[in-house]
């Protein structure tokens, strides 16, 4: 009998019966965090969501532990799919926010987020907004890490075709010829989308 989960289940119960800012508060610990994430799936997205809205706010009272709550489950998160949590938020604008706040974090690896980058399932749900430009611009360093010395094709650069804004398709674009590392179809985009960019560039790595 495991008696160390059962008295975490108990604990789970007498949190139920108190409020969201309290429910901040009962999560002091990794293992009462991990197991109200894996057994109450839903009630644990409206604390999550909770939180976010704190932290978006900079609610001075309940920033911090909110914050941990986050921290606690940016620590959870294993592989792309487990983002898909965040579409059962109640408010679109909250799931744009928790996924740019999770992307930011210094809990999340670069690779982890190159993999979230090229998930498909996560871009169906999020296609747009700020998260996409803050995940894309640590893509692009695991990108050019795992390519070892050869050519990237735009297709890897740009896995799903996202809708990003102009000037964070320009940044990748910059860094992966910044480090000579286009292929030939890849280089003639670049000359064509960024025209004064990639002449900026070339002239400065010519040394001109």
């Amino acid at each position: 009998m495991d008696v160390g989960r059962n008295k975490v289940k108990k604990m789970l119960k007498t949190v139920f019966s108190k409020n969201q800012e309290e429910k901040l508060y009962s999560f002091s610990s990794s293992k009462l965090h991990a197991e109200y994430y894996i057994q109450f799936e839903s009630e644990y997205c409206v604390t999550l969501e909770y939180a976010i809205e704190n932290v978006v706010s900079k609610n001075p009272n309940l920033k911090s532990a909110s914050q941990r709550f986050l921290d606690y489950y940016s620590v959870l998160i294993r592989k792309p799919s487990d983002f898909l949590l965040i579409d059962k938020f109640k408010f679109l604008q909250r799931k744009n926010e928790a996924l740019k706040i999770l992307c930011e974090s210094r809990l999340l690896s670069d690779e982890m987020l190159y993999a979230l980058f090229q998930s498909q399932d996560v871009i169906n749900l999020f296609p747009s907004g700020e998260w996409l430009d803050v995940c894309a611009r640590r893509f692009v360093k695991v990108l050019v890490n795992f390519a070892e010395g050869s050519e990237i094709s735009w297709r890897e650069a740009f896995p799903n075709n996202h809708e990003i804004p102009d000037f964070t398709k320009q940044y990748i674009y910059s860094w992966i010829y910044e480090e000579g590392r286009m292929d030939s179809d890849f280089l003639q985009r670049f000359r064509h989308e960024f025209p004064a960019k990639y002449k900026h560039l070339s002239s400065f790595l010519d040394g001109g």
